[in-house]
């Protein structure tokens, strides 16, 4: 038995990286990451000490990892990206990095945004969306409107 499950991890050895991106990547028929940003810069009617744990949650409502959190620093970072299936089997990877940084004790957000994606996924447009999006959820959980730059 263990020397048929040894035989069976030597064919996934071989075959997994001859198939879907691999093969591709070997006759360059992947098309390449293109990577677009969208940024903005809103301004809270009052103070939000708490800014940094509202973006974290709010980021988590929208299916969104928190990859990195500094409260004192007043910074969050959230991703979004696609699945290991869909980047091994039909080699579609898409991403996206959120960037925030509290200012002004919690007065002023920075947000930054870059979608990067290949086979057509994302672009201008979905960057943009993606900051809409964003921007429209934080404002239902502040139950505010926002000032930009």
């Amino acid at each position: 038995m263990a020397n048929l499950a040894r035989k069976g991890m030597l064919v996934l050895t071989l075959v997994v990286p001859l198939s879907g991106c691999t093969a591709l990547r070997m006759i360059g028929g992947l098309s390449h990451i293109e990577d677009f940003r969208s940024r903005d810069v809103l301004t809270l009617p009052e103070s939000r000490p708490d800014l940094v744990d509202i973006v974290a949650e709010t980021g988590k409502s929208l299916g969104l990892r928190v990859s990195a959190i500094d409260r004192e620093g007043g910074t969050v970072m959230l991703t979004a990206s696609s699945s290991v299936v869909s980047e091994i089997v039909i080699c579609k990877f898409n991403r996206a990095d959120y960037a925030f940084q509290v200012m002004e004790g919690g007065r002023r957000l920075e947000i930054r945004i870059t979608a990067w994606g290949n086979l057509g996924s994302g672009g201008q447009d979905e960057a943009d969306r993606m900051m809409a999006e964003f921007k429209v959820a934080l404002a239902k959980r502040l139950d505010t409107r926002f000032g930009t730059k």
